[in-house]
């Protein structure tokens, strides 16, 4: 059976751990993939080989499991009717607080051949959400001065 492949990466302002924090946070991957609806866990970050229970387009039954989580690198398996997503996220530090994130995958399944057209821009797709949320992440996180005020 033919595999297909795809890949992509950027530049975000972002420092590894939180690019990490966010590849591996299950109970809000679906802000940055929307193919996904919200995956049915508790656990604040991925388990390896734990699967979780998800619907792609909020239609077809699915699992992600995640493989690998190192602290730049994690590795899933996502699963539907027979068809198969098997991808990687690295991330490498190239400035302070920047990090590179590239995310590959491939696609077996008889579903996915014939989609493949579609998945081409995915990998981007999924790289561009990551990095709006961790601006957005960070905007949240900046330290705002308290107002001065005087007393008379």
């Amino acid at each position: 059976m033919k595999v297909l492949r795809y890949v992509a990466e950027v530049t975000v302002a972002a420092p590894v751990g939180r690019v990490m924090r966010a590849v591996t946070d299950i109970a809000s991957i679906h802000e940055w993939n929307p193919a996904l609806s919200a995956l049915h866990a508790t656990d604040p970050v991925a388990v390896t080989g734990k699967p979780y229970g998800t619907r792609i387009r909020g239609l077809v039954p699915a699992s992600v499991t995640y493989q690998t989580v190192t602290d730049t690198v994690a590795t899933y398996e996502m699963s539907a009717l027979g068809n198969f997503e098997r991808g990687i996220w690295q991330v490498t530090e190239v400035a302070h607080g920047v990090s590179a994130v590239s995310h590959r995958f491939e696609h077996q399944g008889p579903i996915l051949r014939l989609m493949h057209d579609a998945f081409t821009p995915v990998a981007m797709w999924r790289l561009e959400r990551l990095r709006a949320l961790l601006v957005h992440q960070a905007k949240t996180l900046e330290v705002i001065p308290p107002a001065s005020h005087s007393f008379e």
